[in-house]
């Protein structure tokens, strides 16, 4: 809304289009950061390219979002889409790696055998503790259950 304000306040001749550089879409985020970055232009609301990152609801829209009623059928629709969602291991692997995590090493000091897993949640499973217990674990650096060391090795 702010770029269409500035149009009817001062005309289209106030403003100019111009194309900075052609590059492949696959680099066009990244083009446009750089060029959002260099330039500074006061009319972008959102200063993070391809992202929403900045945005500002209005007051309005902030009630209406505050003041809506789900109904409790919507609430179960959206549980039940949540819940049935089937997540492979391939796709497990994939977005563990997109996020720029890394692998669990789960280490048997007596046999000196090593378990690597591709989070922190599958080795949780995988020996039945809270992932919460597992990130104390690797934090501390303490034997969990007298004999295991556990590590977080980045990809």
């Amino acid at each position: 809304m702010a770029i269409a304000r500035a149009l009817v306040k001062y005309g289209y001749s106030g403003f100019k289009l111009e194309i900075l550089e052609y590059c492949d879409p696959d680099l066009a985020v990244i083009r446009e950061q750089y060029f959002i970055n260099l330039i500074q232009p006061e009319n972008n609301i959102l200063k993070v390219a391809g992202s929403s990152l900045g945005y500002k609801h209005t007051e309005e829209t902030l009630l209406k979002l505050k003041g809506r009623k789900v109904s409790a059928e919507t609430i179960l629709k959206l549980k039940t889409a949540w819940l049935d969602r089937k997540v492979t291991s391939e796709t497990q692997t994939k977005m563990a790696a997109a996020k720029g995590s890394g692998i669990v090493v789960i280490l048997n000091t007596e046999t000196n055998i090593s378990q690597k897993y591709v989070s922190i949640s599958q080795a949780a499973k995988e020996i039945k503790a809270s992932r919460a217990t597992i990130s104390a674990y690797i934090k501390s650096q303490k034997f969990f259950q007298g004999k295991y060391k556990l590590f977080f090795k980045s990809i």
